[in-house]
């Protein structure tokens, strides 16, 4: 990974944790209000639960505060930095985290599972997620098929679902939101089988 500082000089890279364990799959990242950032590492993924996640702090250190996780994938802070939510991929859900003033983990719990949005439906697999200034949380699908139809999930603080938006491309490991939250910016896969892993960036109307 490359670590660049705010006016482009080159950093050295994070890529142990404080015992000087590597990390395994880094993969997606979520800044807290105390200049800290938290972040998963993947694992090997299939049916090994050897993911995990990490916090940086503002000093630099780096230290495991989660692990025993099914392929760690994308997370996002609560609007309020209490709650950290993070995506197990491989089993269709995202959990949910207390966040201490240590910055610490606890009280891991199941915020929701994306087939009992979906009964009838084949499993949709969560990958990239964001939370909008609502505290509504957009979920990103990562389909094991091309026919899958694209979307971006939306639900509430109580995981109830509020809307789906269409996006062209079947998988959307992640996105962003414009200034008004008026529009998303998505990255999107029309490959997900090998690389390259060609894909499109798409502007989604929001609300």
């Amino acid at each position: 990974s490359v670590r660049r500082a705010a006016d482009g000089k080159t950093l050295p890279a994070y890529d142990k944790d404080t015992d000087g364990k590597p990390f395994s799959g880094p993969n997606d990242f979520a800044p807290d209000t105390d200049g800290g950032v938290y972040f998963t590492g993947s694992g090997k993924g299939g049916p090994l639960i050897d993911a995990s996640a990490y916090y940086i702090s503002k000093d630099g250190s780096v230290r495991k505060v989660a692990g025993d996780l099914h392929n760690a994938n994308g997370l996002v802070m609560s609007n309020d930095g209490k709650i950290l939510y993070l995506v197990e991929t491989e089993d269709n859900r995202i959990i949910e985290f207390d966040v201490s003033s240590d910055h610490s983990l606890s009280n891991r719990r199941v915020f929701v599972r994306l087939d009992d949005l979906f009964p009838n439906q084949p499993h949709i697999w969560p990958d990239g997620i964001k939370m909008d200034k609502e505290g509504e949380m957009y979920i990103g699908q990562s389909p094991r098929s091309l026919d899958a139809p694209g979307k971006i999930i939306v639900v509430d603080k109580d995981a109830k679902l509020l809307r789906t938006l269409s996006v062209p491309s079947p998988s959307m490991p992640n996105f962003a939101f414009g200034p008004d939250e008026k529009m998303l910016y998505v990255m999107a896969l029309d490959q997900i089988d090998a690389a390259p892993w060609h894909g499109k960036v798409y502007e989604v109307p929001n609300k």
